[in-house]
């Protein structure tokens, strides 16, 4: 793309050279910024009463900075220095330091949140731009050790470039508009295509595991509705006949010295992999956990991890056995393939057949055993689960292939778009006209 005729050294290491005509200010001398507060009880049902939309650091969405608008505020009572103004860029101060959005509405926001109101030197659309090129500075301006806390004063004294004519600053406004939605909307494009790569891994291992892989093999009514036909040399069987259902400790175990792998809920991934690098001594673990053995299949038991297919098989464990979280169940298989079983519980049919009986409160519902000793599956021969099983790590594998280079893809757009705004934002690409 296009230079400037000349540049000039900023002084500042993270902005380099800008065009001669560009200045270096501080953001106190562009905008203002308020802080948020904690409000008491009371507080907070006057703003409720009020229609106020409480800001958090979840809100904040980097590559769509926009917080949806619930009411417009008419009036509020108390407290009103604490309104934010609509169009206000919203920078997150403590912990995610940077992470940025801006306000779609007047509102509120909690102590995490720094607000920045731009003076008449800057184009707000502009400005967003400069907060998002900046989030490295800001986290090289923060303190602590465990949580990172960016204060209102050294955020204040980080320096930004500016280019005088508002002009200049509408125009490269407006170009990145343009081009972070043109990229954005690839970007989509190729999430929905990762979601469309799930799907079809998803189909492949229903129709494997309730149909087989013969298209031409006689069928028969499994006398199961949801099930329906199966081939008609394959059993059904209830899972309960296959393998054991939460097994009992291996009480041989409970003296070992050794420490043995700890497998939290974060540990067990959606796409059925797991990470198996925490390990703690047994006699902390021995009661008050989940307790399973290399070779085990867990199952998450609590929404909305069993919707989301957190499971995984655990032949790879690097311990012989090990604990978990109380939220899973475990599926010791004994009279089958046990990868053929894993995909059987990686299947559709378990699946939605498992949230169906799901009880307990919102936001509490769990899997119960029953559900999963209940369950009737479609059982073909041990060497047919066998082949069953290798098509579908075959068929699997080539999908995870594609996923990947289009992972890649996502990364590189993500990262073109980053340095995009940072080149426009700094001068280094000059994208008006003269």
């Amino acid at each position: 793309m296009k230079k400037y005729d000349s540049y000039k050294d900023s002084g500042i290491e993270w902005i380099g050279e800008i065009p001669s005509h560009w200045e270096v200010k501080k953001l106190k001398h562009l905008s203002y910024i308020k802080t948020g507060y904690t409000p008491s009880k009371d507080d907070k049902e006057n703003y409720d009463e009020a229609g106020v939309v409480w800001a958090k650091p979840d809100d904040l969405k980097e590559y769509l900075p926009i917080i949806d608008s619930k009411e417009r505020i008419s009036e509020i009572g108390l407290k009103k220095q604490n309104l934010i103004p609509k169009y206000s860029i919203l920078v997150c101060c403590i912990g995610s330091v940077g992470k940025f959005g801006i306000a779609g509405c007047d509102l509120v926001t909690n102590q995490q949140i720094n607000s920045i109101v731009f003076n008449e030197s800057t184009n707000t659309q502009f400005g967003k731009y400069l907060i998002g090129a900046s989030i490295i500075e800001h986290d090289r301006n923060s303190n602590g050790n465990v949580v990172k806390i960016l204060n209102s004063e050294n955020q204040k004294n980080i320096f930004f470039p500016l280019p005088p004519p508002l002009e200049e600053q509408n125009s490269i406004a407006s170009f990145l508009d343009r081009k972070t939605a043109e990229i954005d909307e690839l970007i989509a494009d190729k999430k929905r295509l990762l979601e469309l790569y799930e799907e079809e891994k998803t189909a492949i291992i229903n129709q494997a595991v309730t149909k087989g892989l013969d298209p031409n093999a006689p069928m028969k009514d499994s006398g199961i509705e949801w099930l329906g036909e199966i081939p008609e040399h394959w059993e059904v069987k209830k899972l309960k006949y296959l393998a054991k259902i939460n097994p009992t400790k291996n009480q041989s175990y409970k003296d070992y010295e050794d420490e043995v792998v700890f497998l939290p809920m974060d540990k067990v991934k959606e796409n059925g992999s797991f990470e198996d690098d925490i390990t703690k001594p047994i006699n902390e673990l021995w009661n008050g956990y989940t307790y399973f053995e290399k070779g085990d299949i867990l199952i998450a038991k609590i929404t909305p991890c069993f919707e989301n297919g957190k499971g995984t098989l655990l032949s790879n464990l690097k311990t012989n056995f090990g604990f978990g979280s109380t939220e899973f169940h475990v599926v010791r298989a004994n009279l089958a393939n046990s990868n053929y079983l894993f995909y059987v519980t990686r299947s559709h049919v378990f699946m939605s057949i498992g949230e169906a009986f799901m009880t307990g409160a919102a936001g509490q519902k769990r899997v119960p055993s029953d559900f999963i000793s209940e369950f009737a599956l479609a059982l073909p021969s041990k060497n047919e689960q066998q082949s069953i099983v290798q098509h579908i790590e075959s068929e699997c594998s080539k999908i995870d292939f594609k996923k990947a280079r289009t992972e890649e893809l996502i990364e590189l757009l993500t990262e073109y778009r980053t340095a995009l705004i940072s080149e426009a934002v700094t001068g280094k690409i000059k994208v008006t006209e003269d």
